[in-house]
């Protein structure tokens, strides 16, 4: 059995026939909200000298979200991630809220997302200590107040 799917790349963990169906949402709006290490860490491209930063990647994200109907959130912190600090690696802005742009949500410091827990400590480590106990990952935090 083959399946012919539209679209550029093709991962095999999508090569299912059921991956996109027209019409499946109906007519009406839905109220959702995903969120999650999205690793907008950039890309190196093997071969290529088109590599993608960071930032670029979350602004192609937003991009996309929007032609979507739906919004990545704004945060109160940049960042989401901490390595430690005897790391090589950078803290990362990695973590992301996406929702129905539609949907609404309480403000914390003039952003619908907080970021909490390591990004709250003042020295490196504390932060170090809270990622080793619990996450190197922050918490995101945030309220639906209307759908």
């Amino acid at each position: 059995m083959s399946h012919s799917f539209s679209g550029a790349y093709k991962h095999p963990a999508c090569m299912c026939p059921y991956r996109h169906v027209e019409g499946a949402g109906g007519t009406g709006r839905a109220n959702y909200t995903l969120l999650g290490d999205l690793i907008t860490m950039g890309m190196n491209l093997t071969y290529s000298d088109k590599d993608v930063g960071a930032g670029e990647e979350v602004g192609r994200l937003k991009k996309r979200a929007g032609k979507k109907g739906m919004e990545v959130l704004d945060r109160a912190h940049e960042l989401t991630y901490w390595p430690g600090s005897g790391s090589s690696y950078s803290p990362g802005n990695l973590d992301h809220v996406v929702a129905a742009d539609h949907v609404q949500f309480k403000s914390f410091g003039g952003k619908p997302v907080a970021v909490r827990r390591w990004p709250e400590k003042t020295t490196n480590p504390h932060k170090d200590a809270w990622a080793k106990k619990y996450s190197d990952h922050a918490v995101l935090d945030f309220l639906i107040k209307m759908l």
